[in-house]
């Protein structure tokens, strides 16, 4: 591995053509689901003040603008790029400081880049954005120990920080006591519902691990231990962590009924044309509203409508 960058950096020229636009199309698709769904996510839960006032729903937020983020900031990037391959054109620097700039962008955990990206002109007499630790740290080891720094950082401490947030969430989901009676068919149906929370959280855990380790076994195989993994290897890599911005508000969908049922509404706004679907009628007694993370009582008195749990 040279001082410079990866030997097995290859992303400057360009590839056949149809798997670059193949690759492009891919993007294009986990970036509109990713925009989308997560800006839905957003939307029903910021405007429904009780799923705004329900803790896990604020780490939801929290993730789905995350997520949103990286579909269009670090998505469309990655959609330039092969879209410029799938041309035959090689990816050049921009002249200037503004080049500068842009080959800098990155904050916080990429700090140490502030110093080792570098704006160079190679033999071909084009301009590229490299990493370069000379002449301050020489040798191999800055492009390990930094590689370290982001495995650890970006992917073993956030998986580690979900899975403890989510386990202590469960636990306080699962030990709450319905207030007032409970009768026996709404006690199955508290149970069933803290089992979907369970599986919920339990399945954004390991997507997200899933997700993304391909993409940092790949940066352990080329950075650590100087190997050279296929040229598509980083491309998979990549390309399903950042589907991981697209899963989720599609776990969010399939794993809470509130969340689909405030969807369902949120379509019948935007398009009232559209047929409703008639909702049953439940007779006059007290029954209890189960959310997806939480409980009340409600009474309905005959003849009103009621949604569906």
């Amino acid at each position: 591995m040279s001082n410079n960058t990866s030997s097995c950096e290859d992303s400057a020229f360009p590839s056949a053509a149809a798997a670059e636009i193949a690759k492009t199309a891919a993007y294009l698709l986990i970036c509109v689901i990713s925009t989308v769904g997560n800006l839905l996510v957003i939307i029903i839960v910021l405007k429904d003040r009780r799923l705004r006032s329900v803790t896990i729903n604020q780490f939801i937020v929290s993730m789905a603008i995350a997520d949103l983020l990286t579909s269009l900031f670090n998505m469309t990037v990655e959609i330039w790029i092969h879209i410029k391959k799938a041309a035959g054109q090689q990816i050049f620097w921009f002249e200037g400081a503004g080049g500068v700039v842009l080959c800098k962008v990155s904050f916080a955990t990429s700090s140490p880049m502030l110093y080792a990206m570098k704006v160079i002109q190679r033999e071909d007499g084009n301009l590229h954005c490299i990493e370069q630790w000379s002449p301050a740290f020489e040798g191999e080891s800055p492009h390990k120990n930094y590689t370290l720094f982001l495995i650890t950082l970006l992917y073993a401490l956030p998986l580690a920080a979900i899975s403890v947030l989510y386990t202590a969430i469960v636990r306080k989901v699962w030990k709450r006591q319905v207030p007032g009676n409970l009768t026996a068919p709404n006690q199955l149906v508290e149970l069933a519902t803290k089992k979907r929370v369970l599986r919920m959280l339990i399945t954004v855990v390991i997507v997200f691990g899933l997700c993304w380790l391909p993409y940092y076994t790949y940066l352990s195989m080329n950075f650590i231990v100087d190997s050279c993994p296929p040229a598509n290897v980083m491309f998979i890599g990549l390309f399903l962590g950042h589907a991981n911005s697209a899963i989720n508000p599609c776990i969010y969908a399939i794993f809470n009924k509130e969340c689909r049922s405030s969807l369902r509404s949120f379509n019948r706004a935007c398009l009232p044309m559209l047929p409703r679907s008639r909702v049953p009628r439940t007779s006059n007694q007290n029954t209890m509203k189960l959310t997806e993370f939480g409980t009340e009582g409600t009474t309905r008195e005959q003849g009103k409508r009621s949604s569906p749990l």
